[in-house]
Parts: structure tokens; C-alpha cells; sequence
């Protein structure tokens, strides 16, 4: 009984090989040879060599580096040289108040009006377009939350940020994120390229 039903499970096997090899039409061909590339050495256009988008061109792309073009005499003076300023990624420099941390960044690949989110308040900072908007994110111990806020400045070349973040469980007084974030802004925009 069993060489039966593994005989007739190897014959059904074959018969829906078969069909299913029937069915599918072999492909079509311009004629019979080898394939044929016609030109390799034409430029393409329209092709984005990066994954962001969309791409603002810019001629410089170092137009502003907040480790390099910010004095150190200005970061001490409004107390943000707690640690010397540190170069991160990019065109991104780190610098510590003590109580809180905070970013600039020049950013040549995005917008202004992308970098914003639906709940950005758009405001002027020391005569340039800019926007101040929240942003939380969480840390890598604990499952902790940083208190993060940004203000935004529209440049020719794409957009500063400015991030202000601090953790309330170790901040020693509680920071206000928003407010203190502007006055920075508002102290350093002298400062910026834009």
C-alpha cells in the first residue's frame, strides 16, 4: 500500500513538472546570436550617486564648519566649551554646556522647507529664516529619553541645525529646552555661514 501512494505521489509530481513547464512560455528574442551592447562609454543622466534626496548642488561642499568657523572664544563665552568642541561626522561638531549638550550642523543635501516638521514654528533669528521644533529620541542604556529640541536656519547652500538635548535623569537642574536652544541660536548666528 505504501510503494502505491509514494508511486503515485511521484507520478503527480511529474505531471505538474510537466504542465507547469508546458505553460510557461519561453522567452521572446530579437533574433537568434549573442546579446549585443551597443555603447558602454556614454555618460548617464539623470542618475543620483547618493541615497538622500533631494539634492541641493552646491560648488562648496564644506561652505560651513561650526568646529572651524565658530571662535573658541565665542563657545567659552556663552559656556559651551564645558569639553572642548568635538568634530563628529560630517560637518556636525559636538559641544558640552555641562548640563546639557548640544550640535550644530551644516547640512548641504536637504532643504529647508524638508528638514521641517508639520509642528516646526517658523520664526526669524538675527534677520535669517529659521524654525524651533521638539524632537525626543531615546538613548542606548536603559530605554532612558533625551529631551532634544531644534532650531533650523534656511541657508543658500541647505540648512543649519542646531540641537539642544539633555537627560532629565542626569541634568542637574531641568533645562528649558526650547528657550535656552533659541538664545544660543541668537548668540551664535552671528557666527554661521549661511
Amino acid at each position: 500500500m505504501v510503494a502505491r501512494v509514494r508511486l503515485l505521489a511521484a507520478l503527480s509530481a511529474l505531471v505538474a513538472a510537466v504542465i507547469l513547464v508546458w505553460q510557461t512560455a519561453p522567452p521572446t528574442g530579437s533574433g537568434a546570436g549573442p546579446a549585443r551592447l551597443d555603447s558602454t562609454d556614454l555618460p548617464m543622466t539623470n542618475i543620483s550617486t547618493t541615497i538622500k534626496w533631494p539634492v541641493i548642488e552646491t560648488v562648496d561642499p564644506s561652505p560651513f564648519d561650526p568646529c572651524r568657523d565658530i571662535p573658541l572664544a565665542v563657545v567659552a563665552r556663552i559656556g559651551l566649551a564645558f569639553t572642548p568642541p568635538e568634530p563628529e561626522d560630517s560637518l556636525r561638531c559636538h559641544y558640552d554646556a555641562g548640563n546639557y549638550q548640544m550640535a550644530v550642523e551644516a547640512i548641504v543635501w536637504r532643504s529647508f522647507e524638508d528638514t521641517l516638521p508639520v509642528d516646526a514654528v517658523e520664526l526669524d533669528v538675527d534677520g535669517h529664516r529659521a524654525a524651533q521644533y521638539w524632537i525626543m529620541k531615546p538613548t542606548d542604556w536603559n530605554d532612558r529619553w533625551w529631551i532634544t529640541c531644534m532650531v533650523a536656519f534656511k541657508t543658500t547652500y541647505g540648512v543649519i541645525q542646531q540641537t539642544l538635548f539633555y537627560s532629565p535623569i542626569y541634568a542637574a537642574d531641568d533645562v528649558d529646552c526650547l528657550q535656552t536652544n533659541l538664545q544660543r541660536a541668537n548668540e551664535l548666528a552671528p557666527h554661521y555661514i549661511y
